[in-house]
């Protein structure tokens, strides 16, 4: 079973992410070596963000500044994973071609799963591994234990996203299908979907405080 899985997750991926065989060793380290700098260079860019907006916005530099922007990233990940996810367990073009090789289908989706995670796991280390080193940076709390904490952050974090993800394809799917067969409905979640953005967007502007003030903007979350 975990060798059809790994077989269904390798053959995704390369076909994904267009891998390349018989690389030489140089390229290889090249190829890491600009990983590293690209993942340096992001961290000093977060960290520059965050001193900004904690000194020139005047927003505390409180652990709920770190939650606020983890829970943010989240959610966005959530609802990116839920919507690909949806796409590529249903509709993806590789069905027919996973599902032709004698592997079960529980195996097939559990190898999807894996590569969503795999890539989730790709934006974590270019996104919040750097954001996490940026508040450790301007929070002054950089140390063996938080840097173990932030590690183990970077590989558990992607993971909740593709679970809840998977879990809330199945309604998901089955709301679209019933969308799509009915203009009506269509039309009506359409109205509705920009009548709530219009309140939306109104109920933020009257939060935004006048003259604008960040720090007031975010305390007032």
């Amino acid at each position: 079973m975990f060798k059809r899985i790994k077989i269904l997750t390798l053959l995704q991926l390369s076909d994904r992410l267009k891998l390349k065989k018989n690389q030489s060793k140089k390229m290889i380290a090249a190829k890491i070596g600009i990983l590293l700098l690209s993942l340096i260079l992001i961290s000093v860019i977060c960290a520059v963000l965050i001193y900004v907006v904690c000194e020139i916005g005047s927003v505390p530099k409180t652990y709920n500044l770190m939650t606020f922007v983890i829970f943010l990233l989240q959610v966005l990940s959530i609802i990116a994973c839920t919507s690909g996810l949806s796409k590529t367990l249903y509709k993806g073009k590789d069905n027919p071609i996973l599902l032709s090789y004698p592997a079960h289908h529980l195996e097939v989706f559990i190898s999807k799963l894996l590569v969503f995670y795999i890539f989730e796991f790709i934006k974590s280390v270019f996104i919040v591994l750097p954001l996490l080193i940026g508040f450790g940076i301007i929070f002054d709390i950089i140390s063996v234990h938080y840097i173990a904490a932030t590690i183990v952050l970077t590989f558990l974090l992607p993971l909740f996203p593709v679970l809840i993800g998977a879990f809330l394809t199945i309604p998901v799917w089955g709301i679209t299908k019933v969308i799509n067969k009915s203009n009506v409905v269509k039309g009506s979640l359409s109205v509705s979907g920009l009548v709530l953005l219009f309140l939306g967007v109104v109920k933020i502007m009257k939060l935004i405080p006048v003259p604008l003030r960040i720090v007031a903007l975010y305390n007032s979350f």
